[in-house]
């Protein structure tokens, strides 16, 4: 099984898009992988995640020489065009989890899935507990994320802890300019056809929040 280690840091911040400043440093920038197949993915997406008392913090690194991005308010169907997802339930329940998409518009989709052996329903959120900035750059753009952790223990039965592992994963949705698409992420789930793919939530990653002493 795939395990991320996330880092703990001492102080929170502002996210402002900057994924290259000194409190990324101490974060683990993993590559996403083809979710469908063994092959390279054309255009790379980085992926990192720390952690405060108060605070999840990621950032998703895009390569994107194509960006279709149409939309712009809470819980549109930010699936059906480029975006980054992350996917993470704390009771550990492969039947119910916390789905979390960004796209480059700062536009945010947020629910609680009910996985019935991927039939799906959806529980929309509504709240601000989560936030992004997106900056584009010449090579495609990059997405920072916080999420308020007290929100998010309300959300299951367990609650964030220190040194816990929790199923989770990464994801993003790449379309191409030659009709194409690219789908990624941390833990592939490698379906039979890209239907529902990212939600064979038997086959997610790990997450590890790993606290570290800094001085």
């Amino acid at each position: 099984m795939n395990i991320y280690y996330a880092k703990k840091i001492n102080q929170d911040f502002n996210i402002d898009g900057n994924v290259y400043k000194k409190e990324w440093l101490s974060g683990e920038k993993v590559i996403l992988k083809n979710n469908l197949k063994e092959s390279v993915i054309t255009e790379y997406t980085y992926f990192n995640c720390i952690y405060s008392d108060t605070k999840l913090y990621m950032y998703f690194e895009c390569e994107d020489r194509f960006i279709v991005a149409n939309y712009f308010n809470r819980n549109d169907e930010l699936y059906n065009e480029d975006v980054v997802e992350f996917f993470i339930g704390l009771d550990n329940d492969s039947t119910r989890y916390l789905e979390l998409e960004y796209n480059i518009n700062n536009a945010i989709f947020s629910a609680i899935i009910l996985n019935d052996n991927l039939k799906l329903t959806r529980e929309y959120i509504t709240d601000d507990f989560t936030c992004c900035k997106s900056v584009k750059n010449d090579k495609g753009y990059n997405i920072e994320i916080s999420i308020d952790i007290a929100y998010l223990n309300g959300l299951f039965k367990n609650s964030f802890k220190n040194n816990e592992e929790y199923m989770f994963n990464a994801y993003r949705i790449n379309l191409m300019e030659n009709g194409e698409t690219e789908y990624s992420a941390f833990s592939p789930t490698k379906p039979d056809k890209p239907d529902f793919s990212f939600h064979l939530s038997d086959r997610f990653g790990k997450i590890k929040f790993c606290y570290i002493d800094k001085e």
